[in-house]
């Protein structure tokens, strides 16, 4: 600075002392400018709370912490659950009345709670149930259902003559006798079931089960669902609940519900000697523990997996219809509900599959299987992530319906190159044939339509763990199917040409 002219003409006028002060002052002048200019740009444009428009299922405020309503019974412990949403940045404090977000319900809610809740929720209110679920989660209801993998299953005393007749036809059967609760099971021969019970079935017993290291096991498989029209179905895919009886299978003895029951004690994964080295020190997960133990035994496990997905896939399509008519009557909108159950699953020693029960609030409970833990948590923030309770970005990215910002999603994300959007086959929306799919083209997308494209873009985005079970490419649309479902296939089959990785 000393050729600068400034500084020859403070040098004529003032002294040294007096000229360090002055450039020290004007230094420190510049320093201060700089500070305040950035701070001004880093400051909010505007004070107070800034609130986002209610559209879709979005947040009120875009600062505010979301909160959870937890509902449940005391015995029913969740710790995992509040430590899932605390970490997301969850406020634990919802309740009936208050301005909460998500409320976690262990129990079928819907004939518990006030019936004018379905009228009152708000918008970005979300509920983890949907009314009509008891065509699949009710023991009885899935028992009696038409399909060869369920085993064979009579409801007493209504049907005592027809399982008369059944176990006439077939007297090496054994039966197990069972209620809605899953407790005081036992096999049996038809000559020891009390048929005059009421408010009990009789189910057919599976006496040819694979075996792993000498016993009989059950596998568990967590699913969502995260729309009902068009029914959006997800099953987590990295991971699953892999049980085993706590006694040997061999040599049977009916009297022993140990050795064919996996009850609430049951024997995890890693204390089956001929598996534990696969899982504690190859760091195998369940998933690949049995998939490694199936090669061993000469099985392909795409075999099992196969049945599992055809399985589960059916089943929802056959209990659709209920959904959807259940949850008119609660609410106007199916946006308030997601879901996660699981399907729990026997093999036998043919690798046929069977369903044994669909769980709702399975258990994610860590207190009898510490070693649970981790895939219980993993399982429910990819439950979240899928259905936009959390998402990357934290609270300021929630998906906030047609007026979100094209950060997430936009228009363009969801448009397919479709010729008939512009060679004129779509010139008429309402007059073109169903096939055309012209209600896909921007000229006759209605705003509904598009804020469903969205959220299936999102679903597929956030899935993390997750891998798409319905729509299924791979399948035609069943007779179930709404027009929205046919429109979802339709949009996900576009996706997939367009782009390969959409076609999971």
């Amino acid at each position: 600075m000393k050729g600068h002219p400034i500084y020859s003409i403070l040098s004529c006028l003032l002294g040294n002392r007096t000229r360090r002060w002055l450039l020290s002052l004007v230094a420190m002048a510049i320093t201060l400018s700089i500070i305040n200019g950035y701070l001004l740009y880093k400051s909010p444009r505007q004070t107070g709370t800034e609130t986002t428009e209610q559209n879709g299922m979005g947040t009120e405020s875009s600062h505010k912490s979301p909160t959870l309503w937890i509902y449940h019974d005391k015995d029913r412990p969740l710790h995992h659950v509040m430590t899932v949403f605390s970490r997301a940045g969850y406020a634990l404090d919802g309740g009936p009345g208050g301005d909460w977000h998500i409320l976690w319900s262990h129990k079928y809610p819907f004939k518990t709670l006030s019936p004018s809740l379905g009228a009152s929720l708000r918008p970005h209110q979300r509920i983890n149930h949907y009314p009509g679920t008891g065509c699949f989660v009710s023991k009885p209801s899935l028992a009696s259902l038409p399909f060869s993998y369920i085993p064979k299953a009579f409801r007493l005393p209504q049907q005592a003559q027809q399982l008369r007749e059944e176990a006439a036809a077939h007297p090496e059967k054994l039966w197990v006798q069972k209620n809605n609760l899953h407790r005081g099971i036992k096999v049996k021969p038809i000559d020891k079931v009390s048929f005059a019970v009421d408010g009990k079935f009789v189910q057919e017993f599976i006496t040819n089960p694979l075996l792993l290291g000498g016993r009989k096991f059950d596998i568990g498989v967590y699913t969502a669902i995260t729309s009902i029209d068009p029914l959006r179905v997800y099953i987590y895919h990295e991971e699953l609940l892999l049980r085993f009886c706590s006694k040997d299978y061999r040599p049977f003895r009916a009297s022993d519900p140990k050795q064919y029951v996996v009850d609430d004690e049951y024997t995890p994964v890693w204390e089956i000697p001929s598996l534990a080295d696969l899982y504690q020190n190859q760091k195998l997960s369940c998933k690949q523990t049995l998939n490694t133990a199936l090669q061993t035994l000469g099985h392909d496990p795409r075999r099992v997996w196969d049945q599992v997905n055809s399985i589960t896939t059916e089943v929802l399509h056959h209990c659709h219809p209920n959904l959807i008519k259940q949850t008119k009557k609660f609410s106007s909108s199916p946006r308030h509900f997601f879901e996660l159950v699981r399907f729990d699953f026997i093999i036998d020693d043919q690798l046929k599959v069977w369903l044994m029960e669909v769980n709702l609030s399975p258990n994610l409970s860590s207190g009898h299987t510490l070693g649970n833990r981790f895939m219980y948590e993993q399982v429910l923030f990819n439950l979240l992530s899928l259905v936009g309770a959390v998402r990357r970005g934290g609270p300021d990215m929630q998906y906030n319906g047609e007026h979100e910002s094209v950060v997430l999603v936009s228009d363009r994300d969801t448009q397919l190159p479709l010729p008939q959007c512009w060679n004129g086959s779509c010139s008429s929306c309402s007059a073109a044939p169903p096939a055309t799919f012209c209600q896909l083209c921007p000229s006759c997308q209605t705003p509904e339509l598009s804020l469903v494209l969205k959220e299936a873009f999102l679903e597929h985005v956030e899935s993390r763990n997750f891998h798409r079970l319905i729509p299924a490419l791979s399948l035609q649309t069943p007779p179930t199917a709404t027009p929205t479902d046919r429109l979802m296939h339709a949009w996900f089959a576009g996706k997939c040409k367009d782009n390969a990785r959409w076609c999971n």
